[in-house]
């Protein structure tokens, strides 16, 4: 029966792919395993405890076979950028038979700088994968669970703050996007985010999102779109920045997404697959000691 479960949780993961059988016992012993690994998720609180964190992360499962290279990355859309360079060797060498990348998007263009430009490193993954025929996935849990998630902490307007205007940041910075860009841009997100049950009745238009501001910094001369990048971080507090809740966001979104990218990539390395990944490198270190413990016992 215990196989039997460990199989059918296998095909729910990952769909129907080639698997040993004779591994099939070990996998759901491992698979247990990793529930109690997952304890081994750093918390961005602990931070400032990580004296050297692992932006990098090569593992193999002795019992299946599977491989994990996992690369920390800057979000970047420069394609001259060398991290870039450093992807697709590791890429060419290792041969995944499957990748994973940080995001939601799906698209690539026609050749590998273009793709960089357009998407960043997700851009990369995706099109490494499609000239070699292999899956991409992205590791952002379905975003309604994620909301469902934030809305236990937080009101529906706080988290709708939190996506709006960390979005707004980041094309900002990324992108040098002005502010007639950035209203067009913030207008879809708008859109995009009241479409999620439990925000559906959360702020919809700009005259909501300058109330929202009003009401939560008052005494901010700051508008919308001018909002520092620190106030996003998940590393600091509200407190320090004065952000007044979004870094407690990022911080409990984050944590969220950390848990859901270990347990694909856990998962799928268990199963036996050369698995590639690359995310913001912060993600690496916070999940290095749980992957390292999930995949070849090291806790």
């Amino acid at each position: 029966m215990n196989n039997f479960i460990g199989l059918i949780k296998i095909i729910i993961v990952f769909g129907i792919h080639p698997i040993n059988v004779n591994h099939i016992g070990a996998f759901v012993i491992e698979l247990a395993d990793q529930n109690s690994c997952s304890k081994e998720l750093i918390g961005y609180k602990q931070w400032p405890q990580v004296m050297e964190p692992e932006w990098t992360i090569h593992l193999q499962d002795p019992n299946s076979g599977g491989i994990l290279v996992y690369e920390g990355v800057h979000h970047s859309f420069n394609s001259s950028h060398p991290q870039y360079d450093r992807l697709v060797k590791l890429w060419t060498a290792f041969k995944p038979t499957i990748s994973f990348y940080e995001g939601t998007g799906s698209g690539f263009s026609s050749s590998l700088n273009e793709s960089i430009k357009k998407s960043g490193e997700p851009g990369l993954i995706r099109f490494l994968a499609s000239k070699d025929k292999i899956e991409a996935r992205s590791l952002e849990p379905p975003k309604q669970l994620e909301i469902n998630h934030l809305l236990n902490t937080f009101s529906a307007d706080q988290v709708m703050l939190f996506y709006v205007l960390r979005n707004t940041v980041q094309l900002r910075e990324r992108r040098s996007l002005n502010i007639e860009k950035l209203q067009a841009v913030t207008t879809n997100t708008l859109k995009h985010y009241s479409k999620y049950e439990g925000l559906n009745s959360s702020i919809a238009n700009f005259d909501e999102l300058d109330k929202a501001v009003e009401k939560y910094w008052p005494d901010n001369d700051l508008s919308w779109w001018q909002f520092p990048s620190n106030w996003f971080s998940p590393t600091a507090t509200s407190k320090e920045t004065g952000s007044v809740f979004t870094n407690e966001v990022n911080r409990v979104s984050s944590e969220y997404r950390d848990k859901y990218m270990f347990e694909k990539l856990t998962a799928s390395v268990l199963a036996g697959h050369r698995v590639f990944g690359a995310v913001g490198r912060n993600h690496v270190a916070m999940q290095s000691h749980a992957l390292r413990c999930a995949i070849d016992g090291n806790k």
